[in-house]
Parts: structure tokens; C-alpha cells; sequence
């Protein structure tokens, strides 16, 4: 199909222009194949995601990992309601595109074309988003266990108990030591379920994440191409330059909640009092050291990491890809 519509879809464009749609659509396509290719040979790394969860759910008499089902279901809202408002979103650009077209026309070729490979896309970045979401719940419900086991700690911890009852405070540092001792077993297997998570997502997030702002950057180009051409579809294609953005904030706002709550589980520990126990301060530090030897990171196959320095980082390219082509355009 785009053999035979070549010359619509290109003839009469700039250089520069037919480069910029040109590349849209094989990034978009090259994307696509490796979002294919990763989801078939990560089928068991999907699997075994979803064993870790239920394992641990049922150790602790749990639904999916440490949430029961008014959890889950909450997690499973959330998500929903990002989903239905892409949709949404979606729809809306692309009903105001396909009726504001002419049939026939280069733009409206060039917008079928790039349906399959950008609905794709985010359909990927919502199913990350769902894993990352369930994750961090899990973490937050592993803060909660620390947050009672300290708070009873706090509430057990007296001095009498050490002069005048040596037995029921050695009880209760042994009580403390075992819930402890699970929590860190709890973090553990969280630890491999979110390792799975980077290996399902690292290689084709690593070319959806980039391919979604190379979008953007696509997108800019063409609203200032149109700004100072004065042409009357500026409006419609800043519309279209909106479903990627959305997609991309809803993402990077879940992955600053999951660095968050990976903070507070952090800082629970750190707060958890020792009972002037040595044993405690043993436990206590293995686990920080544990935590500071596995992470709980989100990273795209140690490309680039899910952070604060992600979004830096695209913004350089977009403002550098734009500055390029304006450039070679003169």
C-alpha cells in the first residue's frame, strides 16, 4: 500500500518533510516488531510473574501477592480508568482527523498508516503501566507490615520489660525478629517479580519510550512548520500531537509513585527501633544492605532508567532532532 500511494504521500514535500513523516512511520513500525518479538520471548518471564504473586499470596492467605481483593480491585480501577481515558482521548483526535481530512489526501493516507504502529505503542505503555501499578501496591502493602511491626514494637518497647521482665521481652524480640525476618523474605520475592517486570518491558519499552517522544518531536516539527506557513490545520495537527503525551505523563506519573513508595519501604526500616537488641541491629542492617544490593529500580535493559532523569534527558533529544532538521531545512 504505501508503494503504491507513494507518490501522494510524499510528492510535493520537502526534503525535510518527507524525512520527518518517513521516519515517523518506520520508527513507529520497527517499534511495533520489537514490541511482537519481545512479548513472544518473554512469555515465561510473563508467567513467572504472576507465580511469584500468587505464591506469596498464598503464604499470606492473600488475592494477587500481598493484596486482597478490594486491593487488587482498586489497583485494577486505576488502571482502568488511565486506560478508558487514552481511549478516550484517542477516539476524539482521530473522529475530528478522519472527518476534517479530504479523501484522498496525503494527510489522510499518512494517519492510516500510522494507526496500527501508534495504537501499539500505547497499548504497550498501559500494559507496563498495569505491572508497574500492581507493584507498587504490593510495596505499599509491604510498608504497611513494616509500619505495624514497628508501631507494636514502639508500643511493646519499655524499659521494665528488660529489668523487670526478661522473658516476655526476649518473647517479643524473637516475635519481632520472625515478622521481620518475613518482611525481608516479602522483599525478596518482590525484588524477582520486579526483575521480571524489566525483563518483559526493558528491550521494547526501551524502543516505545523513545519512539513515543521521537512522536512528539515529529509532531513539534510539523506544528512549527505549519505556525510559520500560516497553514489552517495548525489547529488540527497540535490536536493529534496530544494521545502521546497523555500516554507518556500517565506512565511517568506511576513510576514516580512506585519510586515513592520504594522510599518509604526504605525508611520504614531505617525507622524500625532495635529493642536494645543486638540481634535487631543485625536483622535490621542485613536488610538495608540487602536493599541497597537489590534495588528496586525500573529500567529499560540498563538503557536508561524510569526516573526523574528520564524526562531531561528525551527533552535534549526532542529540542536537538528539531534544531537539526530546522537547520537542514535552511
Amino acid at each position: 500500500m504505501a508503494k503504491i500511494d507513494y507518490n501522494c504521500l510524499y510528492f510535493g514535500l520537502e526534503l525535510t518533510e518527507a524525512m520527518n513523516n518517513y521516519f515517523k512511520y518506520v520508527i513507529g513500525m520497527v517499534t511495533a516488531f520489537a514490541s511482537h518479538g519481545d512479548s513472544w520471548c518473554s512469555a515465561g518471564m510473563h508467567r513467572s510473574i504472576w507465580k511469584c504473586y500468587q505464591a506469596l499470596a498464598v503464604r499470606n492467605g492473600t488475592y494477587l501477592g500481598l493484596l486482597d481483593r478490594s486491593s487488587a480491585a482498586a489497583a485494577m480501577r486505576r488502571v482502568l480508568k488511565i486506560f478508558v481515558l487514552i481511549v478516550a482521548t484517542s477516539v476524539v483526535v482521530q473522529y475530528k482527523a478522519l472527518h476534517t481530512l479530504l479523501p484522498g489526501t496525503r494527510w489522510l493516507y499518512f494517519l492510516m498508516y500510522n494507526i496500527y504502529p501508534v495504537t501499539l505503542s500505547y497499548m504497550r505503555h498501559v500494559f507496563h503501566l498495569l505491572h508497574i501499578t500492581l507493584m507498587c501496591a504490593n510495596l505499599r502493602q509491604l510498608h504497611v507490615k513494616l509500619e505495624h511491626l514497628r508501631r507494636t514494637v514502639d508500643d511493646s518497647l519499655k524499659v521494665e520489660n528488660i529489668t523487670l521482665n526478661p522473658r516476655k521481652h526476649e518473647a517479643a524480640v524473637l516475635t519481632t525478629l520472625d515478622r521481620l525476618e518475613d518482611c525481608r523474605s516479602i522483599y525478596t520475592e518482590l525484588w524477582h517479580a520486579n526483575e521480571g517486570i524489566n525483563e518483559l518491558f526493558g528491550f521494547s519499552q526501551a524502543f516505545n519510550v523513545a519512539c513515543s517522544f521521537v512522536q512528539i518531536a515529529f509532531d513539534l516539527y510539523w506544528v512549527r512548520a505549519m505556525w510559520i506557513s500560516g497553514d489552517p490545520d495548525l489547529d488540527l495537527q497540535m490536536l493529534l500531537s496530544v494521545p502521546t503525551p497523555v500516554v507518556v505523563g500517565f506512565l511517568m506519573h506511576t513510576t514516580r509513585k512506585y519510586h515513592l513508595t520504594v522510599e518509604s519501604v526504605k525508611q520504614a526500616v531505617l525507622e524500625m527501633p532495635y529493642m536494645h537488641d543486638e540481634r535487631m541491629v543485625q536483622l535490621c542492617g542485613y536488610f538495608l544492605g540487602q536493599m541497597q544490593r537489590f534495588r528496586f529500580r525500573l529500567t529499560a535493559r540498563n538503557i536508561f532508567d524510569f526516573d526523574n532523569t528520564l524526562l531531561p534527558k528525551f527533552v535534549f533529544v526532542i529540542v536537538t532532532y528539531m534544531i537539526i532538521f530546522i537547520e537542514i531545512n535552511r
